[in-house]
Order: C-alpha cells, then structure tokens, then sequence
C-alpha cells in the first residue's frame, strides 16, 4: 500500500467512522486490506453494498496472499439452514442488505457475536432504507461492534440540507475522514514517481467550432427557459459550464425529482432536449463525421419538430443540421466525410513509440471512452481513415433504413442514461470493449494487423497496441487490473478521463516496474477540454464543503 492508502487504513480500523475518498485513488485496496484483518473463523463480519466486481476482485486478491479462511458469498440461491450454518461458522461474508435485514429479524443471526459491518457505498444509505434497517437492528442490540462506511462520491453528500451529517447519523459512524486528492498525504505519496506526462492538444476543424457554438447556444436557450418556466427552482446550477460534466443530470435530478409530477410538459420536454443535446455536444469530439450526422437525421423528422421543446426552430439548429451535413462532401461536391482531428495525433503518436521503442513487443495501451471508439479506433487502424468512413457513409447514410421516432416514454421520468442512444445504429453485432493490434512498418508507412493474443510476445520487434475501454463492462476496477497484468510502458489516453488518470498515478507509485510515458490526447479549447477542467474543479469545490460541513456537525456521542 501506498503510505495514504496506510494512514486511511490505520485511521478507519483504529476508529470508526466514513471514508469519502476522492474517485480513482484506490479505495479498494483500503476495503481490501480491512477484509484481510478479519478474515478469521473468530469473527463474523458482514460487507452490504458491494458490487459483484468488487466482491470478486477482493476473493481474487486474497487468494493470491493465501488468506483463509476466504470471504463467502451469499446469495437468495443459499439456503436458510446453510447461511444459519455459515453465520456460525464466522469470517467475512458478502450478503445483501435485502438478506441481511430479514435474517436479523426472524434472529438467524447471533447478532451480540457480529464483530461488525462494513458497508460499501455509503452514499446510498438515503434511498436504501434496507441498510438503514439492517444498521439500526444491528446497533440496537450490539453496542461493541464496529461499523466502518466508504463511499468515493463526493457529490451526493453535498445535494440538500445537512445531508452529510443525517447518512452519518443512519450509519451510527461517530467520525468523517476526508481524503481529496489535494490532501498533503495523497499530494506526496503521488508526487514521488510521476510518469511523463505529454500533453497534445488538437485543433478542431473550422466545422466542428461552428457545431459546438451552435451547440451552445442550443443548450443556453434550453436553460434559459427552464428558468424562466420554473422560477421558484434553485437553479444556481443549472448552467451551461455545468451541462458538459457528467454529474449534469444528478444536478437535474436532485432539482426536479420532489417536484417532477407538477411540472408542465413543456418543462419536462426541455429536460429531454437538454438530456439530447449535451449527448450532441459530447458525439461532436467523440464521434466521426458520418456517425454525427447519422444521429443527427433522426431528429430531423417532423414529428420530432412538434414534439420538441422548440430548439429545431432556432437559426443555431438550421446552422447545426447544415455544418454537419457539409462536413462529408468537399468542395466539388463529392463524398468526402471530414476526418477526425485526434486520428492523425493518435497515428503520428504510435509512429513516435514506433521509433522510439528499444525492446521487442513493448505495450502500448490506447484508452478510451467507449466500446463505440473502441471499436472505431481498430477499424481507422486497420483499414485507414478513408475506407472507414466510406464504409460507414455507405451503412448510415446512403442505406440507411427510415427509423420512426416514436413519442418519447420517458417524459414521465427523469431518469437519464447517457449510454442510451436511439440515435445510433449498433450494426456491430460484435463490439468490444478491448482490441488487441500488431504494428509493422513497409514502403507506404505503418500498416497494424489485429490479433487474438493480448498477452506481450517478446519475439515481435515492433510495439503491440492494446486499445481498451476505461471501463471495461462498467467495471470501474478494470483499468487498474489491466495496468497490472500488461505493465506498458506506453499509455495513450485518447479521451480525457479523472479517474483514469489517478488509477494510472496509483499504479506508477506502486505496480509499475517502470517509468511509464503517457500521451494525453485532447481537444484544445472544446468543450471536452472545459468538461475535464470543470469535473476537477466541481471535485474540489466538493470536498471544500465537505471540509467547512465537517467543522460546524454535530454527531451525537454513543449514538
């Protein structure tokens, strides 16, 4: 362990209490090691609120250290008579709070014998009044038993009155710890090894400004009506900085969910609009030029003009749908799709590691965002730009079946999901969240061949390309996981990623077996640059209220 993931260690074992600790700095290693104490037939020890990832990452590592015994899971498929029987038998268990709750009712659980519970994102402890149960029959018959809570979200302690001190008050912790990344102990422990950092910025294409400004000034109209439809609402951060981070629809949530059933349709199709065009606005960087403009014709029916907010109306969106449409023919009018800017930079930097590359097989790792650049990024690499998006011109646009856009059901809901594109035509049957590439030179440049193999093969002269999701299955655990197993020297961070960046801090300070060079892909002066910066600086903004929260609370002693 690294000496801040010790001290956070040493402070939550020696004495209860809630670890918010900032996205990417390990906390599961922390979890880890508090599991690796009590694993012992003597104890009984109860983690709710763990994800199945988790959970196996955790059995995995133990089993390396040759704990034992191992942490069990239970689940709904064990029975009553086995979990009375595992409960006796003691250790550390995975269990639901939904099992966990009914299991300390009907008293199939010694609970005077619990050693204690350690209860995995915290945060949550608001809406799931099954852990609060599962804590407060615990605590109600058990005063000795330690309760020890983490959570790496920052944020949701920050949304409504003295949120931060009633989840400590339902998790009966006496004290916060507060671990932001700007703590002097994280600060020094990371600042020992830094990996060379080389920035590139890329310049957008005169199109794609005048897609984002027009962008813009789409989003500004939407809020600007929001307000004024809604002027009792606290819309302090309702603003378009704010729309281009990913926390915007938490803000939105926090905001109009206690108020969500009196809301006119207007308000609540503005809602959807904003949902729709800050999904726009991040395809704009991300996606190719034919992609785009195929998302952008399904808003371009006239059902979709009577259903929406009004923003199609607006000369920016006239400016949107034309820029879009300009961008895959040139000037005489023939198919010519506009390339994406970050291609050529991705390309001149593997030629780079290319030439500077002195072992046989060294591993380049090309992160990004989704499984969409995933498997964009191999077929530019294997096929080259231009066949690429002829083919995809060919697919979405030329043959592109009519979709009906039918009325919109989640009007009724303010839930948003970002991955959830109705937009975009999912023709790869096959799409991968980790693509693994050879990289040769000939006569015409470098040429890459894809390969089944992801593992480092020392008999290959030139450097092998690993592309990868940052989340690989909406495992958060992946990347660090990776870093391990393939130890590059080479890390190409395609799309702009916080958490990416600690995790590979991390793993330069405690895994890596050597000086890792990282190139750190971005768009100068876009709005995915502004979403990076304003995602640090709402972080810290965070952590500072929490700070200020944790100097005024009142936690009741013995509580």
């Amino acid at each position: 362990m690294l000496p801040y993931e010790n001290q956070m260690f040493l402070d939550v074992l020696h004495e209860d209490g809630l670890v918010i600790c900032a996205k990417g700095l390990g906390l599961e290693t922390v979890i880890l090691n508090i599991i690796k104490v009590f694993c012992d037939p003597g104890n009984l020890v109860f983690v709710i609120g763990s994800s199945a990832t988790e959970e196996d990452f955790w059995i995995t590592q133990l089993k390396k250290d040759s704990i034992k015994p191992l942490p069990k899971i239970l689940s709904a498929d064990t029975s009553i008579a086995e979990r009375e029987k595992i409960y006796l038998q003691g250790g550390v268990l995975f269990v639901s709070s939904r099992i966990l709750v009914v299991d300390l009712l009907k008293h199939r659980i010694p609970i005077p014998q619990i050693t204690g519970i350690l209860v995995c994102r915290a945060h949550n402890i608001l809406e799931s009044c099954q852990e609060e149960l599962a804590l407060r029959l615990y605590r109600t018959e058990n005063k000795t038993g330690f309760i020890k809570a983490f959570s790496a979200s920052s944020q949701t302690f920050t949304y409504g009155f003295t949120k931060i001190e009633r989840i400590m008050k339902n998790l009966f912790v006496p004290k916060l710890y507060l671990w932001p990344r700007f703590h002097l102990a994280v600060k020094s422990s990371l600042d020992k090894i830094n990996p060379e950092v080389i920035e590139l910025h890329v310049e957008l294409t005169p199109a794609m400004i005048e897609i984002q400004t027009s962008l813009l000034d789409l989003i500004n109209y939407s809020i600007k009506e929001l307000k004024r439809l809604n002027p009792s609402l606290d819309t302090e951060e309702i603003t378009v900085e704010n729309s281009l981070s990913k926390c915007f629809h938490k803000i939105l949530q926090t905001q109009l969910t206690p108020i969500w059933h009196r809301l006119s349709i207007t308000t609540k199709q503005l809602v959807s609009d904003l949902k729709l065009l800050r999904n726009l606005m991040m395809s704009v960087t991300s996606l190719d030029s034919v992609r785009f403009q195929s998302m952008l014709l399904n808003y371009s029916s006239v059902d979709y003009v009577h259903r929406s907010s009004g923003w199609l109306l607006l000369d920016a969106a006239e400016t949107l749908f034309i820029t879009a449409k300009h961008r895959l023919f040139n000037s005489k009018k023939e198919i010519c799709p506009e390339h994406n800017p970050k291609w050529g930079g991705l390309t001149e930097i593997l030629k780079e590691i290319g030439q500077n590359s002195k072992e046989n097989g060294e591993i380049v790792l090309v992160l990004v965002q989704s499984a969409k650049t995933c498997c964009q990024l191999k077929n530019l690499l294997v096929q080259g730009a231009d066949t690429l998006l002829l083919n995809l011109y060919k697919t979405h646009i030329k043959d592109k079946p009519i979709i009906s856009t039918q009325k919109n059901t989640t009007n009724e809901e303010l839930e948003i999901n970002e991955n959830l594109n109705n937009d975009e035509e999912l023709d790869e049957n096959d799409l991968n969240n980790c693509f693994t590439l050879t990289q040769s030179k000939n006569e015409d440049g470098l040429t890459f061949t894809e390969c089944a193999n992801e593992t480092r093969n020392e008999t290959l002269k030139e450097p092998i390309i690993v592309i990868q999701q940052y989340k690989k299955d909406g495992d958060f655990l992946s990347l660090p996981r990776t870093l391990r197993e393939l130890q590059p020297k080479y890390i190409v961070m395609y799309d702009a990623n916080m958490t990416a960046v600690r995790q590979i801090e991390v793993f330069q300070n405690s895994d890596a077996k050597f000086k890792l060079v990282v190139y750190f892909l971005i768009f100068g002066g876009s709005t995915e640059e502004q979403a990076y910066l304003t995602t640090l600086k709402r972080e810290k903004l965070l952590f500072d209220f929490l700070i200020k929260e944790k100097a005024v609370m009142v936690i009741t002693k013995g509580q």
